[in-house]
């Protein structure tokens, strides 16, 4: 039996970067996406999901890491990868970017 990965939503990540304003974020998408679609608000780091393995030195393993893609597919296999390496933080941002989009849209 596998264990469920934490995720998060849009909103509760909203509220809890007023409390850990540098917060690490990864958008493991592919580059054409990131204009499609940017993480309007938020400053992630562009790393990928193919390229993840060797950019692990550079992430924290101390501290919460909230990963988007698109739709929250890839995002989920990121994490599922970042918690095999041991990191235990690696949340995944339920419904990614077009999710993020939304929220953004009727928060305004």
């Amino acid at each position: 039996m596998t264990a469920t990965l934490p995720t998060i939503t849009p909103a509760t990540l909203a509220q809890a970067l007023g409390q850990q304003p540098q917060a690490v974020m990864v958008d493991v998408r592919e580059g054409p996406e990131l204009a499609q679609l940017p993480l309007t608000g938020l400053r992630a780091r562009h790393i990928p999901l193919g390229q993840l393995p060797q950019h692990l030195q550079t992430l924290p393993t101390d501290q919460p890491i909230y990963l988007f893609c698109q739709a929250a597919m890839r995002s989920s296999m990121a994490q599922a990868y970042l918690q095999q390496q041991g990191f235990t933080q690696a949340i995944n941002v339920t419904g990614g970017a077009l999710a993020w989009a939304a929220y953004v849209r009727s928060s305004s």
